[in-house]
């Protein structure tokens, strides 16, 4: 239920990006095609979603949260106050483990690690230039950057995020291998390529 939730309150963000979105890949197709580069179409949709993705993770992770009601029109939706900052590896899974809530700190744990996947899956799958180790890095870098951009928008900011996010990148790396083993052919699709 709560993946719904997500996926419904990035819906509009995601949409209002499409347009900036197809925009920059007008240009950057431009771009390619003077240095002798081509995408299959496959590619260029792949990247499409690619970016909306980015842009409705960014959306619940960086941008600032507003509601909509008809009483009040629209209003940003402001965190508690004060800085939550956690350092201590998998601190707040215990502490909620402690208080009895097995189910929240499950949901966590999963939400965190599949929020990533795409990430790990598709910087492979789209650029040739991302083996294992970039990949990683890149995810963990720019979960890293979230939890930094979060902390003073007095927003909780935790390694166990990162954690857990990297976990994912990893993860998603792991079924693009098991993509490109089992379907070699339909990988290729997905390439850029000199003429």
């Amino acid at each position: 239920m709560r993946i719904l939730e997500y996926l419904i309150a990035m819906t509009p963000y995601m949409a209002a990006a499409l347009p900036l979105i197809l925009l920059f890949r007008f240009f950057s197709r431009r771009r390619m095609r003077r240095l002798g580069l081509y995408e299959t179409p496959l590619r260029g949709v792949g990247v499409v979603l690619f970016l909306i993705f980015l842009v409705g993770l960014i959306s619940q992770t960086i941008l600032p949260r507003f509601e909509w009601s008809l009483e009040g029109g629209l209003t940003l939706v402001r965190p508690r106050p004060g800085y939550h900052l956690n350092l201590i590896p998998f601190r707040q899974f215990w502490d909620v483990l402690r208080a009895g809530d097995a189910m929240n700190t499950a949901v966590n744990l999963a939400g965190n690690i599949v929020m990533f996947l795409p990430i790990g899956f598709c910087l492979p799958l789209l650029w040739r230039k991302f083996p294992f180790w970039r990949t990683v890095a890149a995810g963990a870098g720019f979960s890293l950057a979230v939890e930094i951009i979060q902390f003073p928008q007095g927003r909780t900011s935790d390694i166990d995020d990162v954690i857990l996010n990297t976990l994912g990148v990893a993860a998603g790396y792991g079924l693009w291998r098991l993509f490109a083993r089992l379907f070699p052919g339909a990988a290729e699709c997905f390439r850029v390529w000199e003429e």
